[in-house]
């Protein structure tokens, strides 16, 4: 079995704090947005309230569909081609709103390429990942410690389908591993029907998710942006249908739940990893089962907001959301992943392979020759050419029992698609080491880097 909680926490263990240092502006370059299939031109549809907001807040909106985009991996940043054969190169300070479904493997190439120039994602493709497969999702909920309804997977290797019909407890709910608006699922009310809705699931699916059907009347939802709780719907279901969906005939209405509600789904979207996503879940006396994670939630409802006290429609909603990326102290950017082996271009001396040095604290190194104090200055070789820098500092680097102290001056440089201004490196004569620059923690730490284990 696959333990969703250690999938996800792996990515976590890289994941740092929001640092108000990585991002010199307080809102966005450039909007981007990410999408499979779906157009703009569903006035009702949730793509569209999100490409005209950022219009309407004096962005220009970057529409990418990824089924006739493309992305040039090889350009410092990654460029992507949008489907007019615009090219838009995706750099640290720009947003991406990303709406695609993680069985779009290209789509989903196109995601990582960007968080890897240094765009915040929302949401980042790991969380998307689990919350979007109702089964890994469905583990880990139950792993940290949340109710779920009972359930077990059956794949298309199981033998013997027979044992299990004379095993089960019926009424249970069958669900495709994906899907969203009630699509894939189903309710299966008697014994003698289970096992041939079971075998029409496997005709067109690998698996089939098997859950206790727990009799509501109605569900609920509660989105979540950035750690917190800004609205709420109920979701009555229709006299035909158990599913609680709008689409198909349910009767939605603005909801405020209470603190025990927001809590949980405030501690579920936190473990998720998720800036953004709504979660829906059941109540039974005492106790809320959780139904499942959306990664891509919509906004055709009336909500309650948490925020202003009051109902709003779709497009408020969407509203909220803005009022919080649009300032990027709210936002938590993914760490971007390095070799251990990187080139360093420096300005006006040259382009180096430099080598992350996760156990030095210290300021990055980089080798010089004759090097001479001269006061406020210092002079000092590389490669043959002689420069004079300010000294702008100075480190005591202990070298075994001994204590070195050397100068340190500022160059800029261009570093995995970042230029990035007064980078203070200390000087050393490295002629007897590997590597002419030797990047330290705080320069990791500063340009939110961290360093592939292998």
């Amino acid at each position: 079995m696959i333990d969703a909680s250690s999938y996800l926490k792996s990515f976590e263990d890289v994941y740092v704090k929001k640092s108000e240092e990585i991002f010199e502006a307080k809102t966005f370059k450039t909007f981007i947005f990410v999408k499979t299939k779906e157009s703009l031109n569903e006035k009702e549809g949730t793509p569209y309230k999100i490409f005209h907001t950022a219009k309407k807040r004096g962005l220009k909106p970057i529409f990418i569909v990824s089924e006739s985009s493309s992305i040039n991996l090889f350009s410092s940043p990654a460029t992507l081609t949008d489907h007019e054969g615009g090219e838009h190169k995706v750099e640290r300070g720009d947003l991406v709103f990303n709406r695609v479904n993680v069985g779009d493997t290209f789509g989903s190439g196109l995601v990582l390429a960007a968080k890897q120039s240094g765009a915040f994602i929302l949401n980042r493709f790991e969380s998307c990942f689990i919350s979007e497969n109702k089964y890994l999702s469905t583990h880990l909920l139950k792993d940290s410690g949340f109710d779920v309804p009972d359930s077990f997977v059956i794949t298309k290797e199981q033998e013997d389908l027979n044992d299990i019909v004379k095993k089960i407890q019926t009424p249970v709910v069958l669900k495709s591993f994906y899907g969203s608006g009630g699509v894939g699922v189903s309710l299966v009310e008697t014994r003698r029907s289970f096992l041939s809705h079971v075998q029409n699931y496997l005709e067109s699916h690998d698996n089939v998710l098997v859950q206790k059907y727990i009799e509501s009347d109605a569900d609920y939802r509660i989105l979540v942006l950035n750690g917190k709780a800004i609205a709420g719907v109920k979701r009555s279901t229709s006299e035909f249908d158990f599913r609680s969906n709008l689409s198909l005939g349910a009767k939605h209405s603005p909801y405020k739940p209470d603190q025990n509600e927001i809590e949980t789904c405030e501690r579920i979207s936190k473990i998720f990893g998720l800036y953004y996503c709504a979660i829906d879940y059941i109540k039974k006396g005492n106790k809320l089962f959780i139904l499942e994670v959306n990664c891509y939630p919509g906004s055709n409802d009336d909500y309650h907001s948490l925020i202003d006290d009051k109902t709003i429609n779709g497009e408020q909603l969407i509203g909220h959301v803005f009022d919080e990326i649009s300032d990027t102290d709210n936002w938590r950017p993914e760490p971007v992943s390095v070799n251990l082996v990187e080139n360093i271009q420096i300005k006006d001396v040259g382009e180096f392979e430099a080598k992350m040095d996760t156990g030095n604290d210290s300021v990055t190194s980089l080798h010089a020759e004759k090097i001479e104090f001269l006061g406020s200055k210092v002079r000092f070789k590389i490669n043959g050419k002689t420069y004079t820098k300010p000294i702008v500092d100075t480190v005591k680097i202990r070298q075994g029992e001994q204590v070195e102290r050397r100068y340190v001056v500022h160059f800029d440089v261009l570093f995995h698609g970042m230029e990035l201004k007064d980078v203070p490196f200390n000087l050393n004569d490295r002629t007897n080491m590997n590597y002419d620059v030797l990047i330290g923690v705080k320069f990791l730490s500063d340009n939110n880097l961290c360093v592939l284990p292998y």
